[in-house]
């Protein structure tokens, strides 16, 4: 079965994680829809074998009815957009700081979750 999927931020850090995980874990053979900034919009992402375009992230979000939608956004962003797609029943994930976590773990980073702990990130 083919899902309808959005990445919301697919082109920065986390987004791209996400896209590479999806190739790794062969998750490729669905329907994408990439979501990011304006600065972003039109850009070509592949994933798998076929190349999606960057479309801008805004209220339109709304008209594409997905099966899923991953958030690799701020919290500011992603406060804006998943309770109106949770509204319309849509599957709604914010895997952001999954992700921190993961890599904070594996030392790719340093991994915080507020800004009160960055004096204690930069030692």
């Amino acid at each position: 079965m083919k899902y309808k999927i959005a990445i919301v931020g697919a082109t920065g850090l986390v987004g791209r994680k996400v896209l590479q995980i999806l190739e790794e874990r062969n998750l490729v053979n669905n329907d994408f829809v990439l979501f990011a900034s304006k600065k972003s919009k039109n850009k070509k992402l592949k994933i798998g074998k076929e190349k999606f375009v960057v479309k801008e992230l805004n209220e339109k979000i709304y008209d594409f009815n997905f099966d899923y939608a991953i958030f690799c956004t701020n919290e500011e962003i992603s406060k804006t957009y998943i309770p109106r797609l949770s509204k319309y029943e849509e599957h709604v994930n914010n895997h952001q700081l999954d992700i921190v976590k993961a890599f904070n773990e594996k030392g790719y980073i340093i991994g915080l979750e507020s800004v009160e702990q960055l004096s204690e990130g930069l030692k």
